[in-house]
């Protein structure tokens, strides 16, 4: 069973039920098995730009931060394995969607996507080569999605 737990701290609501699908069925792809659960909090350009200086040393917004569950901070552990918790800015992923001329919800999927796999391990930063395996597998997800 995967528990999805969405903490909307902006005023435009996601849309829940599409956010919690693309966390299962990405997590089944995976082949993620158990009890996990999931939280997606959902901030503003100033929240992601704190977040990402104070974890990162990046003083910009961004799209998409990932914490493993030994660094949960917005959403507590209710049931099961906690994965870990993803942090998206909308207002940033609508401007990314927008300069590449890419519908909100494949963007927004995509994110959501990347969050996933950095819980599950999966690193770019540190070499082309990974960061090439993990753009291939969040492209095969997306097929896999239909998004």
């Amino acid at each position: 069973m995967i528990t999805v737990d969405i903490r909307n701290l902006t005023t435009s609501p996601p849309d829940k039920k599409f956010v919690k699908k693309i966390v299962r069925e990405t997590l089944r792809y995976m082949e993620i098995k158990g009890t996990i659960s999931v939280g997606i909090a959902f901030v503003g350009r100033v929240r992601i730009r704190e977040l990402n200086n104070k974890y990162n040393k990046k003083n910009a917004a961004t799209d998409v931060l990932s914490f493993g569950s030994d660094e949960q901070f917005v959403v507590p552990k209710d049931t099961g394995e906690y994965l870990g918790e993803i942090v998206v800015c909308p207002a940033v992923v609508k401007e990314q969607s927008a300069k590449s001329h890419t519908i909100f919800a494949k963007e927004f999927a995509h994110v959501i996507i990347h969050g996933i796999l950095h819980l599950l391990g999966w690193e770019h930063e540190k070499s082309e080569k990974k960061a090439k395996e993990m753009h291939a597998k969040e492209e095969e997800i997306m097929d896999m999605l239909g998004v």
